[in-house]
């Protein structure tokens, strides 16, 4: 069973067991959350390496007449699901320390993202994700019996990973590399904060919706590429991951590229312009909803 699913499951079991258990004993300072619903991530890198790059130069080679037209359109990445748990204790009543986890991602498939002249075709397979662990300090208040509201603020630990699958077709070269996938991971800091509303619907469970924002950008990609070439043949390197900007001899400008190197590579590679880390950026917004437990 997919492990998304598996946790998701869990914690669904949690909240019930947890609700069960406070009809039968006494109030306690602990509540617990759970929410799904929709991110909005930046994904300024990932976006940068498609949009801005390859799409970016296709169009130029075309107002150039080096292809006479393509089909086909890379799109970014920004959309995707988000999960999210979360235990509370009550140090006085309005205020509290929240423990919580969560899941963010983002996809585009290689069905989505495609372009192809009469001598190439690319497509990209991009898998962007992330699991915050997260602590916050938290200030509820009642309006009624019945409906409340709270915000959050605090910070966490972003465990993000990336994998790009790049195939391209060449008519004429057919022994050329026909695809490389990059897997890479890292971890990182971000901030977020969150406004909730509560509603009660058979105590002591509550529907919640909330909207979040946060900042978290996650540097320090490592991992490995596969190359697999037409005859099935296939080459690994591991290193990190960069953004940079190279300069295309037939346009005359500079693109921004997101690769893998070793560092040894990265620093004596005089082409790659404004070179840096590649980052996972989450940044962004969600909105969810699902039960608050109140024990």
């Amino acid at each position: 069973m997919n492990n998304k699913i598996i946790v998701f499951l869990a914690a669904f079991g949690l909240s019930a067991a947890l609700a069960s258990a406070s009809t039968s004993s006494s109030p306690s300072k602990f509540s617990f959350k759970l929410t799904g619903g929709l991110s909005y991530q930046g994904q300024s890198d990932a976006n940068a390496n498609l949009v801005d790059n390859v799409m970016a130069l296709w169009l130029d080679y075309v107002k150039l007449g080096v292809f006479s037209g393509f089909t086909g359109e890379l799109k970014p990445l920004h959309w995707g699901p988000d999960a999210s748990a979360e235990i509370v204790y009550q140090v006085k009543p309005g205020i509290g320390i929240a423990l919580g986890i969560g899941y963010l991602s983002t996809h585009k498939s290689k069905d989505d993202n495609w372009i192809a002249d009469g001598e190439i075709s690319r497509s990209f397979d991009d898998a962007v994700s992330a699991v915050p662990v997260t602590l916050a300090i938290c200030y509820s208040r009642p309006l009624s019996g019945f409906f409340g509201l709270s915000a959050e603020a605090g910070l966490g630990i972003y465990f993000a990973k990336w994998t790009e699958t790049n195939a391209s077709q060449f008519v004429s070269l057919p022994h050329y590399p026909t695809s490389y996938t990059i897997k890479v991971n890292g971890a990182g800091f971000g901030i977020h904060g969150t406004i909730a509303m509560d509603v009660a619907v058979v105590r002591p469970v509550f529907l919640v919706i909330e909207a979040t924002g946060r900042y978290a950008k996650i540097g320090n990609l490592t991992g490995n590429t596969v190359y697999t070439r037409s005859n099935g043949t296939s080459t690994t390197t591991e290193g990190k991951l960069y953004y940079y900007e190279r300069l295309n001899g037939t346009t005359e400008k500079s693109y921004p590229q997101v690769y893998l190197y070793t560092e040894e590579e990265a620093k004596t590679n005089k082409n790659l312009l404004n070179l840096r880390d590649a980052k996972v950026d989450v940044s962004g917004f969600s909105l969810r909803a699902g039960i608050l437990v109140r024990l």
